[in-house]
């Protein structure tokens, strides 16, 4: 980093302007929010692809018939997601599913759940009951699920075949059932069918991704802009040029286009007197000016800019003159013109040691080509 760069970091942020100029800029962060949503969500989609099986689930939907007790009230003792779930793990329901008769159960249903969908038969092609190695892998896995109706199990199983999953499910469900056929508050059960396997995603988390990504965007393209900010060293409000330099700001000229009828009242009164107070010094005022071919050629003389806002206040006899440092030593006056968000720092330090060498310090900044109405906002006039 160099040395200005340092000096850059180390000066205090106008934040006033920060903000203001932010508003100007501010279509840069809803921009970059949707481009960071974007890149969030097809992240995921890589990354989940890359590293994820593609998985199957299944859901076999089971209608447990509970008892009455004497009120005519069901008796479920408090049978929930949870009860059930924890079931699965038990001693009791692992046994049946090694009953041949709950195989069977479950074959059959295999076979004639393909026949009657052609869905499934389609998708598994006359795929026979797979017999289920219970030391399942980690992304293998049954669950059961109980929503409004306590009645109504929805057990669901996942595999990273179709026909395993469809299995699975049917297979814990005859194991399940199996079990309620021994439980003294359960009636009987009965199977309400079965769902074909479809790939498992995870919508919830691409909108989680998406999420995260426009706000990651936002933020990122916020710091991005504070930092290009602190780093840039053009000069936009006279206070910056004061701070940054050291010379006071004698005038502040607005850009080509703008009248002199949106030039604001104050900042003119401010001219007139500081053009009164050069000219008790001298008559012959050198404008040092930063060479930029990149402008140059398109920005008008400072001396007629400086005449035509002065509203006459400017003498006849004051000789303006806007050449290199060589004529600083004959000089009374040595002004510099700064352009209002030029980044040429470098070089108005380089001028203002310049005329410091010669002899002859500038004594004040032409801040040019300032934006009458961000003057106006920046001072609420």
């Amino acid at each position: 980093m160099t040395e200005e760069k340092r000096q850059l970091m180390r000066e205090r942020v106008n934040l006033r302007v920060f903000y203001l100029r932010l508003l100007k800029q501010l279509w840069i962060l809803p921009v970059a929010a949707l481009a960071g949503a974007v890149c969030g969500f097809l992240l995921y989609l890589g990354v989940t692809k890359l590293t994820q099986p593609l998985l199957y689930e299944a859901v076999a939907k089971i209608y447990v018939h509970y008892r009455e007790n004497a009120q005519q009230e069901l008796i479920y003792n408090n049978y929930n997601s949870s009860t059930w779930r924890d079931l699965l793990e038990t001693e009791v329901v692992q046994q049946h599913l090694t009953e041949e008769d709950v195989i069977a159960k479950a074959e059959e249903a295999f076979r004639s759940n393909i026949s009657s969908d052609a869905d499934m038969q389609l998708l598994l092609e006359q795929a026979p009951a797979p017999r289920l190695d219970l030391r399942h892998e980690d992304e293998e896995s049954v669950d059961v699920s109980v929503y409004s109706d306590v009645r109504i199990l929805h057990v669901t199983g996942v595999s990273r075949t179709a026909e395993t999953a469809a299995y699975r499910a049917m297979l814990y469900a005859e194991a399940l059932m199996r079990y309620a056929e021994e439980d003294e508050v359960i009636r009987n059960t009965e199977v309400l069918g079965y769902t074909t396997p479809v790939p498992r995603i995870y919508p919830e988390r691409r909108l989680i991704a998406a999420i995260t990504g426009a706000i990651l965007g936002a933020l990122i393209a916020f710091f991005i802009l504070r930092i290009r900010f602190i780093l840039n060293n053009a000069i936009y409000v006279p206070e910056d040029a004061n701070r940054r330099y050291g010379i006071p700001v004698l005038a502040v000229l607005p850009r080509e286009g703008q009248g002199i009828e949106s030039y604001p009242a104050q900042l003119k009164q401010e001219l007139s007197l500081h053009i009164k107070e050069l000219q008790t010094i001298g008559k012959k005022w050198l404008i040092l000016r930063a060479q930029d071919t990149d402008v140059t050629n398109s920005v008008p003389a400072v001396a007629d800019v400086l005449r035509k806002y002065a509203d006459d206040t400017i003498e006849d006899d004051v000789i303006l003159s806007e050449k290199s440092t060589a004529e600083v030593k004959t000089a009374d006056v040595v002004l510099l013109e700064v352009r209002s968000g030029a980044r040429l720092g470098e070089m108005y330090e380089h001028l203002i040691a310049e005329a410091a060498a010669g002899g002859n310090p500038v004594k004040g900044i032409i801040l040019t080509g300032a934006d009458n109405s961000f003057l106006k906002q920046y001072y609420r006039m």
